[in-house]
């Protein structure tokens, strides 16, 4: 929604209020798929991934619904969120998690080599997220954020999803 409707055209409230507000509801959801991944798959790391992975969805969400509010709203944010600047946590720390994990999880074979490779490659490509935001390089943000949105994470989330469910 963002990368396709709302980036284009800052000016359209609904859009940029729904994109955030799926950041939000997003980062709620995956704070309880990050507690049962990290407990299934962290190996060793288990004990920090957990909380990391809460703490990061956490501050993700606090980002979407601040987001939400002012788009909503109509109110100018800045360029820079205070609840989450240049998407620390929704990208940055999101990708220190996901990389985390599958580093721990291949290392203790504790999930398929496939999804440890796709945990390894969206956690990279989540962090060069955040640095991409953070030099403002919309090349390089439509690029990884595209990955990452449309590729790299809704197949990792499916692929734990088919693993939690078991």
């Amino acid at each position: 929604m963002y990368l396709g409707v709302a980036s284009r055209n800052p000016e359209d409230r609904v859009s940029n209020a729904v994109a955030y507000g799926l950041i939000a509801v997003g980062a709620l959801a995956a704070s309880v798929a990050v507690v049962a991944l990290s407990d299934r798959g962290g190996g060793t790391a288990a004990r920090w991934l957990a909380p990391f992975g809460v703490g990061y969805t956490l501050l993700s969400a606090a980002h979407g619904v601040y987001a939400a509010i002012l788009a909503g709203s109509g109110l100018a944010a800045g360029d820079l969120s205070p609840t989450d600047p240049r998407g620390f946590a929704t990208f940055g720390l999101a990708g220190v998690w996901m990389l985390g994990l599958a580093l721990s999880a291949r290392a203790a074979a504790a999930l398929p080599a496939g999804l440890t490779t796709l945990g390894i490659v969206g956690g990279i490509d989540l962090i060069v997220l955040f640095f991409a935001t953070v030099a403002g390089s919309t090349p390089l943000i439509l690029l990884t954020g595209g990955l990452a949105s449309v590729i790299l994470g809704p197949a990792f989330w499916v692929w734990s999803g088919r693993i939690l469910s078991r």
